[in-house]
């Protein structure tokens, strides 16, 4: 088949989750033998007065980088969801390629004209919700203010959920107990200018209206949606997408380095190789190596673990902390001044792919803090694929992956002494954390990732070809 892999963003740049994933998916794909091309969006602020398109090869697939300037739209909120450019990028693409299939991933970036193009060309879709951006301009489901959102909203709702991100909004919510926002969406669902004008404008609440209409409409019609997470599903079924429309198939992972450092049998060796004895009577002297691996920014939660190993009374213990420091200044200070003190505590940076065994094989456990509605973090199956108990949120698609004092352990959203507490608990407790690493179960593979998703693919190609 010839495949056309779409994606928000690509490494080497962007090594995120869902990066990672459609990276690996082109990859795959292409060692089967398919012909594969992919799509990505580099730099949504990029200096060009219109968009541009850079062709490069990166390992073997061929890529298109798509430049553009988001800023320069007459309606950059619509622009964001809806963006004519890509749109006739797209429609020239699909006529140049010719693709039996396109397999989006997300349209978050690229926006809609991703699917409607395809739509037109007569080329069928397959589409991987890697997070809620079809309900959530601000894809998390997050609100500025720490709090979740079912997505069940209003367009005023959203309007006053971007506004918070100017300080006086936020502020004004918080002193009043959330009356104020509650007034400014009632005035404004209620045809107030005024309150409309306090929350962006007319405009802006119109478009945001025209956006969830528009994306779902949209999602309901590409040939299949396939969901990581049974969570991830719920909460769309719950917005009213058709449950029968979306297929759950966990991802899958190149487990061929990462099963070397399981252990063996017989002394119950780690996967750090300290080789504790089965009896494993750990006490607070005895060194624990945490790791936390990902982006540093607010809703990965990496405060909340700082918070809580530093209320780790376990000298031995260890900290390091795995990931790009930059994106968010403000994040990255307070991240220091947590630590700061503390020299158990290790800041590590950016690692490359092929230093993850080395990293894994260096750690008992691996902490994933986020105080978002995660999906399914690739994370987790990399250090369960190492033989590593998680140390996770109960939340979200997080929650589906570890198994509470069987195969890791879990601990509620946000909760530092909870935390705290599951990591004190691998130091006093005797055998857990030797219990846990025997509870981790494999984890999927590409191969049986794909052998789910092959059929799908060619089911919806044979499909197209017989209503032609």
């Amino acid at each position: 088949m010839k495949i056309l892999v779409v994606s928000h963003h690509l490494p080497p740049k962007y090594r995120a989750g869902a990066e990672l994933y459609a990276f690996r998916q082109a990859l795959w794909l292409q060692h089967q033998g398919h012909i594969v091309q992919a799509i990505a969006a580099e730099d949504i602020e990029a200096a060009v007065p219109r968009l541009e398109v850079r062709p490069e090869t990166f390992s073997g697939i061929e890529i298109d980088r798509i430049y553009f300037n988001r800023l320069s739209y007459p309606n950059p909120l619509r622009a964001s969801h809806n963006n004519p450019e890509v749109l006739a990028y797209m429609e020239q693409k699909l006529k140049d390629f010719q693709p039996d299939v396109m397999l989006v991933n997300a349209c978050y970036l690229l926006g809609v004209g991703v699917l409607e193009a395809a739509k037109k060309q007569g080329v069928p879709v397959v589409l991987t919700l890697h997070d809620f951006w079809f309900l959530c301009q601000r894809i998390t489901l997050m609100k500025p203010d720490g709090t979740l959102c079912d997505g069940k909203v209003t367009a005023a709702d959203c309007a006053l959920c971007i506004s918070k991100d100017q300080r006086r909004y936020l502020l004004m919510d918080k002193f009043s107990g959330g009356l104020a926002g509650k007034a400014l969406t009632a005035g404004a669902e209620a045809g107030w200018e005024p309150f409309k004008w306090l929350l962006g404008g007319s405009e802006k609440i119109q478009t945001l209206t025209d956006r969830r209409q528009l994306l779902l409409e949209r999602l309901a019609g590409v040939e299949q949606v396939i969901a990581p997470s049974q969570y991830l599903k719920k909460v769309f079924v719950e917005n009213g997408f058709p449950a029968d429309k979306i297929h759950y198939c966990r991802y899958g992972l190149d487990t061929t380095q990462l099963e070397k450092l399981k252990p063996s049998g017989g002394q119950g060796k780690g996967a750090g190789g300290l080789g504790f004895p089965t009896t494993d009577n750990r006490q607070l002297t005895t060194p624990l190596r945490i790791g936390y691996m990902g982006q540093i920014l607010p809703h990965k939660g990496v405060d909340v673990l700082v918070k809580a190993f530093r209320k780790l009374d376990a000298p031995t213990a260890h900290l390091s902390i795995y990931g790009v420091m930059g994106r968010d200044p403000d994040y990255d200070a307070l991240l220091r001044k947590l630590a700061e003190g503390n020299a158990r505590i290790k800041f590590a940076g950016a690692y490359q792919p092929d230093e993850l065994p080395g990293i894994l094989a260096n750690l008992d456990t691996v902490v994933v803090p986020s105080i978002w509605l995660e999906n399914s973090p690739i994370v987790i199956m990399e250090a369960q694929a190492a033989g590593l108990p998680v140390i996770t949120t109960n939340l979200g698609g997080m929650a589906e992956m570890v198994q509470h004092d069987h195969s890791g352990l879990l601990f509620e959203r946000k909760d530092v002494a909870g935390l705290a507490q599951q990591l004190r608990r691998l130091v006093e407790e005797p055998g857990l954390l030797q219990k846990l690493r025997a509870g981790v179960a494999p984890v999927k593979s590409l191969a049986q990732e794909f052998a789910e998703l092959l059929p799908i693919y060619e089911q919806v190609v044979g499909a197209k070809k017989t209503s032609v």
